[in-house]
């Protein structure tokens, strides 16, 4: 008699690749991201509020490792624009 086991790859042994493309690469972050979060609110433990920080927290750790200063980063925030039909 055989168990029906599926034998998963040790963790040193996956490989996982992702290509993004040019010049939509930040579309295709920006969609990566909304798939993430969907699946993180679709049950009742985690907010869009809850979202919405993590992602500002998100967006500063990315421009430290981009090499922005503080300025530059309160920059970019102050110049963005929302609208009701962005909302």
């Amino acid at each position: 008699m055989s168990d029906n086991i599926i034998e998963f790859p040790d963790k040193q042994d996956l490989h996982v690749e992702i290509t993004f493309d040019e010049p939509d690469v930040v579309d295709d972050i920006f969609y990566g991201l909304i798939i993430m979060l969907r699946g993180m609110t679709c049950e009742d433990d985690v907010t869009y509020g809850e979202c919405v920080d993590a992602c500002i927290m998100a967006a500063a750790w990315s421009a430290k490792q981009a090499g922005y200063s503080a300025d530059d980063l309160m920059a970019v925030f102050q110049s963005v624009k929302v609208d009701d039909a962005d909302a």
